[in-house]
This record gives structure tokens, sequence and C-alpha cells, in this order.
């Protein structure tokens, strides 16, 4: 039970800085200083992706797709057996 109260506490203190933020963000900042914001939003993420990308590489996880997996190619035929 005391569980429960400590995540119900966290969720409404979550959900009472997200509305503030949203409030001060439509309500105090003028366009400039928003354009400013989305920027930094997009940069962090354009940045995000190039790190992201860098480490597939390095530790190969990214999977390249010249050959089907065999059960890709199983599943496949089931669907085509079925009509779909």
């Amino acid at each position: 039970m005391k569980q429960m109260i400590k995540i119900r506490t966290k969720c409404i203190l979550l959900a009472g800085l997200v509305g503030s933020a949203f409030c001060c963000y439509n309500l105090l900042l003028n366009d400039e200083a928003k354009r400013s914001i989305d920027d930094g939003i997009k940069s962090i993420e354009r940045a995000y992706r190039e790190v992201k990308g860098a480490l597939d590489e390095k530790y190969g996880v990214v999977m390249e797709d010249d050959q089907e997996l065999p059960n890709v190619a199983a599943t496949k035929k089931e669907w085509e057996t079925l009509g779909y």
C-alpha cells in the first residue's frame, strides 16, 4: 500500500511539473526564445542520432538486409498459404 502511495505521489508531482513547464513555455516565452529551445532540442536529437549511428557501426548492431532470415521466409510462406 505504501508503494502505491509513493507511485501516486510521484505521478502527481510529474504531472504538475509537466503542466507548469507547458504553461511557462506557452505563456512566458516569446517566439525567439521558443525557436531557440526548439533549435537546441533538434541539435541534441541530431547529436544523439550521430552517436548512436557511430556506436551501432562500431559494435555491429546494425543488421544488413542482404538475406532474409529463415524464420521470416517461413512466416511469409505461412501467410501465403493462408491467403494473405
